[in-house]
């Protein structure tokens, strides 16, 4: 009996620990988020890999840059070859074999909101805040879009690094993009974002 007791005082001890541990404050929490937003408000120059799944399990993959001025080039590999382009808030977007881009503007989309001008949190509401572990995640959206166009953002603990992102579009579809083999470079070409033929 007491051989029992001692295991249950230490598996509460420990229990305790750990929970304690792994405890986030709101004001870490707070700090976190605003990391976060310097993070992605200085996010520029880089290039890297991402891998896409969509709604109905399809995986794609490809490469993707940000530019100096934020813009968001996706170029999808074969079969694909999609290329995706976010800048001056609009989408612009080239299907296989299309000779010119088509584009779209909208202001209810989180992703314009970031790869555009300076970032400011207080845009957006944000929501589903959770922190585990080296591992942070939140969500964005408008006001005007409280079930639609959400952005999920998962994010390195303490040091903000950008790892992936899960999108809930307008036809409430989803879909998760991870980012690999992140690379900074002093400057990316600026014609990798030209719309224009």
């Amino acid at each position: 009996m007491a051989t029992k007791i001692r295991i249950i005082i230490i598996f509460l001890i420990f229990f305790s620990f750990e929970t304690s541990k792994s405890e986030i404050t709101k004001d870490l929490r707070d700090e976190w988020l605003i990391n976060v937003e310097q993070y992605l408000s200085e996010l520029s120059a880089i290039n890297g890999s991402f891998t896409q799944i969509n709604n109905n399990g399809n995986i794609s993959k490809g490469k993707f840059w940000i530019g100096n001025n934020q813009e968001l080039r996706f170029e999808y590999l074969p079969p694909s070859e999609t290329i995706i382009i976010i800048k001056n808030k609009k989408i612009f977007f080239k299907e296989n074999k299309a000779e010119e881009f088509a584009s779209y503007s909208t202001n209810e989309n989180p992703l314009v909101g970031i790869f555009s001008d300076k970032i400011q949190f207080e845009q957006f509401l944000i929501k589903n805040l959770e922190i585990k572990g080296s591992i942070g995640t939140f969500s964005l959206n408008t006001e005007k879009s409280l079930s639609r166009n959400i952005l999920f953002l998962t994010l390195d603990y303490p040091d903000p690094k950008l790892r992936q992102w899960r999108f809930i579009d307008e036809q409430k579809k989803e879909t998760t993009i991870f980012f690999s083999n992140i690379d900074t470079q002093e400057k990316i070409k600026e014609n990798l974002f030209e719309t224009r033929r």
